[in-house]
């Protein structure tokens, strides 16, 4: 995102002027550049960079909104512009223990702004707007981690569609509902356990706030995933050996 000054990004044969304060999604993986188009102009910008296996969107989805402008004046586009530059632009009154947090809501309203990009693509084929709304519906489960009686009916409900066919959008992405929710909720609980700020709420209460009913499923299903018990994670990621 531009905060002054315009310049050029290039993504494979796609080009786009960014003026200030416009998004621009761009795949570091890629071939592509950004230069300044008008060198008595100052340019200032800022980035985030975001491992795309935390994005709730496939990769090859997110093909049609590289190089393309995303709205940053209203709505979703506009929250994660207004958090985004003061995080970048004003680092006061923030601790190192708010990294993980506020890092985390980056994540979630990019994919949020990502689907609702996708959804708004009135004209895509079927596929794509399928995409949209498991995206969505993704975004939903993982606003709702906490409610332990989520599940497949209640997820259809919200989204007025049948369970039948909410499993079938799951089963293209290769896992069961109940899977994405279990992968979320271990995840979210991961990173729980990894904040420093948080590391005199006990661990079942982590395991609780992210829809955890039984503590000790809790402590299986983490181990099973990760390869410790939830106390050895806590304790290996915040007390780490030197």
């Amino acid at each position: 995102m531009s905060l002054s000054g315009t310049v050029e990004i290039t993504q494979g044969d796609r080009r786009i002027l960014v003026r200030p304060y416009e998004l621009c999604l761009s795949d570091a993986t890629l071939p592509g550049g950004i230069r300044s188009i008008n060198h008595h102009e100052a340019f200032r910008g800022i980035g985030l960079l975001v491992p795309k296996r935390q994005l709730a969107l496939p990769e090859e989805h997110m093909a049609p909104l590289l190089a393309r402008p995303l709205p940053a004046r209203q709505g979703v586009g506009g929250l994660l512009a207004g958090l985004f530059t003061q995080l970048a632009t004003d680092a006061t009154g923030y601790r190192a223990a708010d990294g993980p947090r506020l890092g985390a809501a980056l994540v979630e309203l990019l994919s949020a702004l990502l689907g609702h990009e996708l959804h708004a693509r009135s004209t895509e084929p079927a596929p794509g707007r399928r995409r949209a709304l498991t995206t969505r519906i993704q975004g939903f489960i993982q606003r709702h981690l906490h409610d332990t009686e989520l599940n497949p009916a209640k997820i259809a409900a919200a989204h007025h569609i049948s369970t039948s066919y909410l499993h079938r959008l799951f089963q293209a992405e290769g896992i069961t509902v109940t899977g994405w929710i279990r992968h979320e909720r271990l995840e979210h609980a991961r990173r729980d356990l990894a904040d420093p700020a948080l590391r005199e709420v006990a661990v079942h209460h982590i395991a609780a706030r992210r829809g955890f009913a039984h503590p000790a499923a809790f402590s299986r299903a983490f181990r099973a995933a990760y390869g410790l018990p939830p106390s050895d994670y806590r304790r290996r990621v915040l007390h780490p050996a030197v």
